[in-house]
């Protein structure tokens, strides 16, 4: 995956100080800006994943083929992967996360307001990033997140600049308190980057 054992840490905005899910020294993974995410998803040991058919996921879908221990159970609809993942959390205490096109937002709404409702910590992430905002592009809004925003703990943009410390600071608000749903963009592709990765103890 790109990771570096004994390379010296990083210092990174999301410290253990501010962070007390982070447990030991970070490694530096050195690859691209999805694979990071990846990389530290798997350090908090999550390694299942809910997917809805879509484009736009390229680099992180090689992420996971290269990773090899990262299960994706695809859904034919939002609403159903936001309950399945919802579900996950609450069987495995582990980690529900979900990646999707951001046009899927009006789909999952019911289910992020059930998990919502019963204090479920899950990652929903959706296609497109900062980037996108102001251009009016195809099945484009601004805002994108906006409508979850009743529903959610946090909301964020997950871009290469700062993946892994959004990712860090977007699990500790969905365990709270008060714990519940997070809903990020996700801007993180192909590109090039050297992000701290964190040990994660979810437990």
């Amino acid at each position: 995956m790109g990771q570096v054992a004994g390379a010296a840490p990083q210092q990174a905005t999301g410290s253990r100080a501010d962070n007390p899910l982070t447990k030991g020294e970070p490694e530096i993974y050195r690859g691209t800006a999805a694979g990071a995410v990846l990389a530290q998803l798997r350090a908090a040991g999550v390694r299942t994943l809910f997917h809805t058919n879509t484009s736009g996921f390229v680099p992180f879908w090689e992420a996971i083929y290269a990773a090899s221990d990262v299960q994706v159970i695809n859904m034919t609809h939002e609403g159903q992967a936001v309950a399945a993942a919802a579900g996950y959390t609450m069987a495995s205490r582990n980690l529900g996360f979900f990646f999707g096109s951001h046009v899927g937002i009006p789909n999952a709404l019911s289910n992020t307001y059930n998990a919502w409702k019963d204090r479920v910590p899950l990652l929903l992430t959706y296609s497109g990033g900062q980037r996108e905002e102001g251009k009016d592009g195809f099945e484009w809004w601004d805002n994108t997140l906006g409508p979850t925003e009743a529903f959610t703990t946090w909301r964020g943009d997950l871009e290469p600049e700062d993946v892994t410390d959004t990712l860090r600071l977007a699990i500790k608000f969905a365990f709270g308190p008060p714990s519940g749903p997070v809903t990020l963009t996700f801007g993180a592709g192909g590109e090039k980057v050297e992000a701290p990765i964190h040990p994660i103890d979810l437990a």
